[in-house]
């Protein structure tokens, strides 16, 4: 059995989101693209020996693209919210990057619950913060406790990256299906489930940072 997922990429420029899709899908650094309007990529994963086909959309930052930007929101069923730990500035927009997929996504919750029977209504959505570029620690501006305690305040799985060296990326896609698989599918055997300190340090707790 194949599962599909549709991931939403959301963060501010310049911050690593389509270098994150891009070191997944093609294994490849993607290095000087040009300002996203909107992208998307798919690939094949398996995770847990069951495949998923992932759809990955990378959106564009802030500005006068949020209106597009929060129809991918509605559509999706599962969030990275991408910040740079060169770049304060990207990290203090997370929480309004949070704030808008909770509001679209309740949006869209009390939309459907009028229409649809309780069988269609949405599904609940996982949401990760990531921090990019670990390879520029010489240019670091936000720390790794300062990323896991926003993460915490926002129940939010944590991890930091790096796209150009591959670090930490594949787990946290892998561990995106699999937090959503555990919340929406049918579950797994007890052995495979996802619990708290399973996936090492760089994780909050992975029964939380649900949309629901």
């Amino acid at each position: 059995m194949s599962d599909k997922l549709t991931l939403v990429v959301v963060g501010d420029e310049g911050v690593g989101k389509s270098a994150l899709a891009v070191r997944l899908c093609l294994d490849q650094f993607a290095e000087g693209f040009e300002p996203t309007l909107d992208d998307s990529y798919r690939t094949r994963m398996v995770v847990d020996n069951r495949p998923c086909f992932l759809e990955i959309i990378d959106t564009a930052g802030r500005g006068e693209y949020a209106a597009l930007r929060e129809d991918y929101i509605r559509d999706g069923e599962a969030f990275i919210i991408a910040y740079s730990i060169t770049s304060r500035a990207s990290f203090s927009h997370v929480r309004a990057y949070y704030n808008n997929i909770k509001k679209v996504k309740k949006d869209k919750e009390v939309e459907n619950n009028l229409q649809l029977s309780p069988s269609k209504r949405q599904s609940r959505s996982p949401i990760i913060l990531v921090g990019t570029k670990t390879d520029l620690q010489a240019q670091r501006e936000v720390s790794f406790k300062e990323g896991r305690m926003l993460s915490q305040s926002l129940d939010c799985w944590f991890y930091e990256t790096s796209p150009k060296c591959g670090s930490d990326v594949e787990r946290t896609f892998n561990d995106v299906i699999r937090c959503f698989r555990q919340h929406n599918l049918p579950s797994p055997p007890a052995s495979k489930r996802l619990w708290k300190g399973q996936i090492g340090r760089r994780i909050h707790d992975p029964r939380r940072c649900i949309i629901s």
